[in-house]
This record gives C-alpha cells, structure tokens and sequence, in this order.
C-alpha cells in the first residue's frame, strides 16, 4: 500500500478513493492461505468486508488486536468512513459507536469490529438494537479465548483467558440474527447473508487460534544505511530506504561490526552509485512503486566468541572422513528465468532416498504449472500448491516422489560432520548461519529444528514457467507471510551455505547451481537476452548497475557468505523430523534471513562433492 501511493502521481486521496487500491495485493500484508483446523484467520474476514463497503457505509473499530488485524488487512474505498477511539485505547467503544452511526446513516451499512473480550465490555448494548428497530448493523467478532494484546504483552499473566457466550443465539435473542466461522470456506456466504440481512443486528462469530499473534507492521531498521546515504539522503523517502535495505542493506552486516575503514569504503561505493546519474534513475524506479531487489550475499561477520557464543558444537566426524556428496537436479537459472526444461522435469525423485532437501518440486509429476516451493523431509515432499487453476491452489501437498527443475538433497546414508545446539536471546537467522559456517570453514549444507521468535518468509503463489525474469517481476510470484506469527513458532529447516573463496572451481559451479545470489541473477538476464532481440525490463538494468556496486563492496570487505534456507512450517513443536506428518505442518516458505531465532538443533554437513540424482 504505502509503495502505490508514493508512487501515485494523482495524490494520496485520489489513490485511495480508486477501485485500484482495494485488490488484495495492495494490502499491507498478504494473510497466510492456510488456517489450523476448526478456525478461521480473522484478516480474510475483514479484507473480504473490505471489498463489500461501498461509499458511505461505516467501520467502527473496537481496541484490542483486532485493530492491528483491521489496520493491517482492511483495506477501504470510496468513501467508507473508519471510526476508532484512537489514543484513547477504548475498549467496548465500538459497538455504543456503531449504533450511533447506524442511526445517523439509517441507509448505510455500519460494520463494528471488536475482540470477543471488548465485545463483551458493552454487550448489553444490543438492547438500543430492538429499542429503535435499526436494521443496518454488521458485527464482527473475533473469539480467539484471550485479551491477546495482555496475553501476548507479557509473560506469565494472569487472567488473560476469557469465555463467551454463544453470540449467534445471543444475536437471535435481541431479535437479530447470525452465523460462525470456524473455517475459511464459509466466509464468502457468510458476508453475503451479514450484507444481505436487514432485520436487525447480524452477528459474525470468527473461531480464532488463540496461539495466533498480531504484530504491528515490520520497519526495517534503516540506521546503517541512512549514515551511509546521508549526503543525498532529502532525495530518499523512507520507503525508499526500507528497500535499498532490503537490496544492499544486507551487504553491510551489522555496521557495528565494521572496521572504519571498511565503513568509508561502503559509504564511498554506495554514495558514489546512488548519487550518479544512475542513482537518480534508481530512484526514479523506487518512487514508481516498479522497483523489486535481488537477493543478495550476507558479509561474512567475526563469530561470536567465549561467554558471548550461545552455541554448543558436538564433533560427529574425524578428520579422515569429513565431508558428504549431496544430489542434485537442475539449476536456480532455471528458476530466475522461468524455464522448464523438459528433459530436466521428467525425472522422478524418490523422498525416501533422502534425510533432506529443497527448492523447486511438484509431487504431480511432470507437471510445469504446479511447481512451487518444495522441502523433502521423513520420507516425504511437502509443497504449497501455487497451480492457480487448480482447487488445491494455496494448500499444502504432500507425497512420496517429486519433479524438479532445480532441488538439492542429502542422502540417507549421510552422517553428519557435526552438530550444533543453542538457546539464546533471539539472533538473526543470518547471524546463527554466519556462525556455524566460520567453525565449518567450507561449503555446508545444514537441516534441524529451530524456534523463531520472529518468522519472515515469502511462497511461491504462481510457477516460474512463463519465460519471465523472476526477481525483476516477483511482485507477480510472491506473497509475503504476514507480519504475524504463532507464539514460539518452529520450523523444521534445511539449507546450503557458502564462500565463494577456498574452494575448487568445480565444486564453486555446482554450488552455484542452487544460490540465489547476483551473480545467478546476471547470468539470468545474460541468458535472456541472448535468446531474445528485446532489451532487458528497466528493473533488469538498474539491478545490474546496482550489483556493480555490490561487487565492488564485497571485494573491500572480502567475506561474502552465501545463504539459501527453506522451511517447513510446523503447528506445534516436535523432538524431531521423524514426526513431521501432514497434519503438524502449516506451509513451506523460502526463509528470510532477517528472521530471530532463540534456540535450534541442527546436524551440518561439509559438501565434498554434489552428484547428479538418480
């Protein structure tokens, strides 16, 4: 949302009165397909109520998490009024609200939002419903069990948990009427009825998980790098920062832990390219909203050490037999150009053959539209189904064979070289990976449990298959996860780590065959253009540009590491991979590396070599 309208030339309420802005990917998060059983995400609720307000109708906003969910997946138009308590952090203001709104605008919709705690701060209001006959409110409540905003404010509360009556009978007993959701398939008719109904009050009970946690919208920390473009910072908004961190932001690691020399280079190669002729164009780019960064390699940092270090390293191997052979198929060009070779594709392969695996699969055979995000563990492939005509779309599918143009995987006679345990205070998932690769000192490839405090990721909702440069329009194949996520949420995940220093060439080709880094990124559009007499897009260009830039800031620091990590998500913690089943599993996402995790326990394995999959 925030980059349609810094890049809207009409003017920010031109912008949000525009049919244009109601889709849902203009929303400020993207609400994840998949729900536990016997509940419902209260965000799809509201964003399909979204869609139904029309000019004059009314939103009235009870305090709790509900407003965060209304905040972050409602998104209004046309005149829709938004009335909340605001500041005053009122709870029960919305129903009293929305029935003085009703009465004022007796020919409009008027929709009261409140948490099953709020609601029941001003319940017995319902009465003013019969008292005058209005017929024209909407309400939603969210019943997830707990006052979630004390629940998941602090630790050891008490007195969060809270019950409810039946508020579909309760409806029915004020002379109105309702219905319950408890699964995401009956909300259309749901909103249908609630629209359609005026003989009084209609209430909509939401089943919500009450392990799911609202969070307010993620800021990305852009302090680095405002001190690094800070002589041309008044050209840069701040959502053109947010992105440039998420592009080059990465490449200058924690800028504590820069030497100042390395600090004056950075500052010189990237004031040097932003401030060009070319920086001009880039933020030409970022102003339009057509902006979409590559990912990029993480700098190598200095482990943590002594007292500091929360991991604890058990020796597995000796020296005189260190190092395992993966497999592999394809390559990630395929991905970045949305290829699919044929020859690539038709071949099986089987999960029982493997501890581990990811990357790109589809359990449905050779077939191209239904590849996605893939990750192989206990004698399974789990993917999310991004065939977008098919009923399955958003799902998560399992099976015991897939296809692939581009996965890696460890054989199941593999012993690990080491294993790692650590329990800290949240660390970035780079950071955590960053250090067990300076006690590896080689390429690796790592699988385990971890415990996320904080979960960022991005799913696959369309297949690379259409001839389309994948990071220069990945608006058009990604959803982001929401910025929300189960308390304690763990994930069972499986990666390849490495330098591009120390190593053959050899072993340096085949590792490249599965990092996304920008290297694979210019081989991508190399490739393209050759097959093609048409220029690269624009965003092509300035990625290019750009990635000179980074080049040339990863010879100065000269400890580039390379990341690629793929979760399954699970639903409640296990002890092991062996227990990963269908019904413990959320989705599968590629893994951010700006994710925090507090505890892992994962088994490394040195690459000696990568082999062809039978």
């Amino acid at each position: 949302y925030q980059r349609r309208v810094h890049g809207h030339k009409g003017g920010w309420r031109q912008l949000i009165d525009s049919a244009e802005v109601a889709r849902p990917w203009d929303l400020r998060v993207t609400v994840d397909k998949e729900c536990s059983n016997g509940y419902c995400h209260p965000g799809k609720v509201l964003a399909e109520f979204g869609q139904r307000m029309k000019k004059d109708d009314v939103v009235v906003v009870d305090t709790g998490d509900i407003t965060l969910w209304t905040s972050l997946c409602m998104c209004l138009r046309n005149g829709t009024r938004l009335i909340s308590s605001q500041a005053m952090g009122t709870m029960g203001y919305a129903l009293p609200a929305g029935i003085a709104s009703a009465l004022i605008r007796p020919h409009s919709k008027v929709l009261v939002v409140a948490g099953d705690g709020g609601i029941q701060m001003s319940i017995g209001e319902l009465s003013l419903v019969c008292q005058y006959k209005v017929t024209n409110v909407i309400v939603i409540i969210s019943k997830n069990t707990v006052l979630g905003r004390v629940h998941f404010g602090w630790e050891g509360v008490k007195g969060d948990q809270i019950d409810s009556p039946d508020y579909v009978l309760l409806a029915k007993a004020y002379g109105g009427s309702g219905i319950q959701i408890n699964d995401p398939s009956q909300i259309k008719s749901a909103v249908d009825q609630a629209m359609n109904y005026n003989k009084g009050v209609f209430v909509i009970e939401i089943c919500v998980d009450p392990l799911l946690k609202a969070e307010m919208a993620k800021i990305k920390d852009t302090a680095a790098l405002q001190k690094i473009t800070r002589p041309f910072a008044h050209k840069l908004w701040p959502s053109d920062l947010q992105r440039l961190q998420e592009l080059v932001g990465q490449e200058l690691g924690h800028i504590d832990m820069l030497s100042k020399e390395e600090y004056n280079d950075a500052a010189e190669i990237l004031s040097g390219f932003l401030g060009g002729t070319t920086g001009q164009k880039l933020l030409d780019l970022l102003h339009s909203g057509d902006w979409y960064g590559a990912q990029t390699a993480k700098p190598l940092m200095a482990p943590l050490e002594g007292r500091d270090s929360p991991f604890s390293i058990t020796i597995i191997k000796n020296e005189d037999n260190k190092g395992t052979v993966l497999h592999d198929v394809g390559a990630v060009r395929y991905v970045l150009q949305g290829e699919v070779p044929a020859d690539v594709l038709s071949k099986s392969v089987q999960a029982s053959k493997y501890i581990a695996g990811f990357e790109l699969g589809t359990i449905k055979g050779p077939h191209a539209p239904s590849l996605s995000d893939m990750v192989v563990v206990n004698d399974r492939a789990f993917m999310n189904s991004a065939e977008r005509d098919s009923p399955d779309w958003g799902h998560l599918l399992c099976g015991s064979s897939l296809n692939t143009t581009c996965g890696i995987f460890l054989p199941k006679d593999s012993i690990p070289d080491f294993s790692v345990n650590f329990t800290s205070k949240p660390l970035e998932w780079n950071r955590v990976v960053n250090d067990i690769y300076s006690r590896a000192d080689g390429p690796l490839f790592f699988c385990g449990l971890v415990q996320f405090s904080s979960l960022e990721g991005q799913a696959l909702t369309k297949p690379p298959i259409y001839g389309e440069d994948l990071l220069a329009q990945a608006n058009k194949y990604y959803d982001g996860i929401p910025d929300c996520v189960q308390k304690d949420t763990w994930v069972y995940v499986t990666g390849l780590a490495t330098r591009y220093t120390g190593i053959s060439p050899e072993l340096e080709k085949k590792l490249g065959r599965h990092l996304y880094d920008i290297k694979a990124f210019e081989d991508s559009v190399a490739g393209r253009q050759a097959k093609s007499d048409e220029p690269a897009s624009p965003q092509s260009h300035y990625i290019l540009q750009l990635s000179n830039a980074i080049n040339k800031l990863r010879s100065k620091l000269d400890r580039p590491m390379l990341n690629h990590t793929h979760g399954v998500v699970l639903l409640r913690k296990i002890s092991s991979g062996k227990e990963i089943l269908p019904e413990v599993v959320s989705r599968v996402i590629h893994l951010r590396g700006n994710s925090k995790c507090s505890s892992a326990k994962l088994d490394v394995y040195l690459v000696k070599d990568i082999e062809p999959a039978c």
